[in-house]
């Protein structure tokens, strides 16, 4: 299910920006209904944070452990 959340969300948000995406459209999209969403994110934030964690998450890590390392 969370990978077909990034997926449409992402969709959406490439064709509409994040004004575009809420939790209904998203739910049609998918395919379930809002309730189903519901069962795995708050609210539309939470989506928002999801796909950010997707697309940056791993990014973000190494620039973490790179500022721990002292040269």
């Amino acid at each position: 299910m969370k990978d077909d959340v990034h997926d449409h969300a992402m969709e959406i948000i490439r064709a509409d920006g994040i004004d575009g995406l809420t939790m209904e459209r998203l739910a049609n999209e998918i395919g379930v209904s809002r309730g189903t969403l519901y069962n795995y994110f708050d609210d539309k934030d939470a989506v928002i944070d999801h796909v950010e964690d997707r697309c940056f998450g791993e990014m973000l890590a190494a620039i973490e452990k790179l500022s721990l390392i002292h040269i």
